[in-house]
């Protein structure tokens, strides 16, 4: 009786154990080498902020890691991962013009859409 108990138990552990492995593998991860630097300014000056992807933003406000400034309007270089492709929107809620920025890209200038990006999605594929 008490070696049926020792097994149960036994069981009944590594059932908890698989279950907790299985919630942790269900949780989306990002991709390694999908991440893209903004920043604040032309030529990689002032403020930056380094976004891990995938990812989408409806909005440049309360971006993770931005102490909850709003980053809208205020891009103007930017530089990405070497799986990374962003897509930036002029527009709130990914409207109006769009610039696509392929991996591995180091952009000094956002030409026209230097402040004026409010809205980005950080993709792991070409969009």
């Amino acid at each position: 009786m008490i070696k049926y108990i020792r097994i149960t138990a036994m069981a009944l552990l590594l059932l908890a154990t698989m279950s907790f492995a299985q919630v942790n593998v269900e949780q989306p991860t990002t991709t390694e080498g999908c991440w893209v630097v903004i920043y604040e300014d032309t030529n990689y000056n002032d403020k930056q902020l380094k976004l891990e992807g995938p990812a989408q933003y409806a909005n440049m406000r309360g971006l993770p890691n931005s102490n909850g400034e709003d980053w809208g309007d205020s891009m103007g270089s930017v530089r990405t991962g070497p799986r990374c492709w962003v897509v930036g929107y002029a527009d709130e809620n990914y409207g109006d013009t769009s610039i696509i920025i392929g991996p591995n890209s180091e952009l000094t200038d956002l030409g026209d859409m230097e402040d004026e990006i409010d809205s980005i999605k950080i993709l792991d594929h070409a969009p």
